[in-house]
């Protein structure tokens, strides 16, 4: 989703919403209650991951990956807040891009008085696939269905990988790929594919892929099972 889309979303149902900003164009003065959506990109990048920064009685950050705040975002936690409190629960899969729908959700949970914690704890601290599920349920209950995403002159999010490696993480396997791909395909034990279509998809998909990492021997067993390819759980590199 990108900053048009949840601003659309959002500044309609909750009076104190601030809009969407960029990791490098903070405000720098508003009154509270405030509530921004902020992109964990600067504004010479198409954006990465959406967060969310509230400040009422004391300031909160929520972020599905649990991250640290970037030194722009706490200088600004600093100023406006002497009291803190931030998520340190990862929520979210790696391979999915619904932070979006974290975000908004959360927000709507704000007006109703919900705190960080109490919204946190609707979340598996290890099942994250049912979580990214449970968000996309929970989201649909005030707004709806989910937009479908454009990213045109504007900061969107992307699947919640470390884009700056070359490792491409998806929920059955780790592929690396090589230099020369522009882009990969991400499956997971959520598309409700079933082995033979879900065979065939990988081949067609991650055949170029240069090696094939699983995250643990047996879902490496079933991988290769699926495609004759050898995977190769991430200890073993």
């Amino acid at each position: 989703m990108n900053s048009h889309q949840i601003n659309k979303l959002l500044q309609h149902k909750i009076s104190f919403y601030k809009g969407t900003y960029l990791s490098d164009k903070l405000p720098q003065d508003f009154t509270r209650p405030a509530l921004f959506v902020v992109n964990l990109d600067p504004h010479t990048k198409p954006g990465s991951h959406w967060v969310v920064l509230y400040f009422s009685k004391f300031g909160e950050y929520f972020g599905t990956y649990a991250r640290r705040l970037s030194l722009a975002m706490t200088r600004l936690m600093n100023k406006h807040s002497r009291r803190r409190t931030y998520n340190r629960k990862r929520l979210q899969a790696i391979a999915s891009g619904v932070c979006n729908l974290y975000c908004c959700h959360l927000a709507v949970a704000e007006v109703t008085g919900w705190s960080l914690r109490k919204f946190a704890d609707l979340f598996s601290v290890t099942d994250l696939c049912k979580n990214d599920r449970l968000a996309v349920t929970l989201f649909k209950r005030p707004f709806g269905s989910c937009p479908r995403c454009t990213r045109r002159g504007v900061q969107t999010c992307v699947p919640a990988l470390d884009i700056k490696e070359e490792w491409v993480f998806t929920e059955l396997a780790i592929v690396f790929i090589d230099e020369k791909q522009s882009s990969c395909y991400q499956f997971n034990k959520t598309t409700g594919l079933c082995y033979s279509k879900l065979a065939r998809i990988l081949k067609q998909n991650l055949d170029k892929a240069v090696t094939h990492y699983a995250y643990s021997k047996q879902i490496g067993n079933v991988l290769s099972r699926l495609t004759g390819w050898t995977f190769i759980p991430p200890r073993e590199e």
